[in-house]
């Protein structure tokens, strides 16, 4: 009796460490395959994510450039380009930011 009891629990052992094996070569395959995908998709994504500031770098370089084509000035040299930004008061005690004209 002992001598079966001793092969079951051999048997067992070793039906145990096959299972395990086994899981773990499914699980490894999973998880390459899973990577793989993930990989495949955060290409595609840095290729439209590239592809798009690429489109939108070419349109800022449009608006530069028709805003440097303003009558015939740099956007800089040209005051009809600019904005001004005022803090107003919001109530009659309140003074704002006082700002001081610095154009000509």
């Amino acid at each position: 009796m002992d001598n079966i009891e001793a092969e079951l629990v051999n048997v067992e052992k070793r039906l145990s460490s096959k299972i395990c094996k086994q899981v773990d070569t499914r699980t490894n395959n999973d998880v390459k395959r899973v990577n793989n995908e993930l990989h495949e998709r955060f290409a595609t994504l840095r290729s439209d994510m590239h592809g798009d500031m690429e489109e939108m770098q070419a349109k800022i370089s449009s608006i530069s450039d028709k805003i440097s084509n303003i009558d015939g000035m740099s956007s800089r040299d040209s005051l009809s380009s600019n904005i001004i930004v005022c803090i107003l008061p919001v109530s009659e005690n309140d003074q704002g930011n006082k700002l001081q004209k610095t154009y000509p």
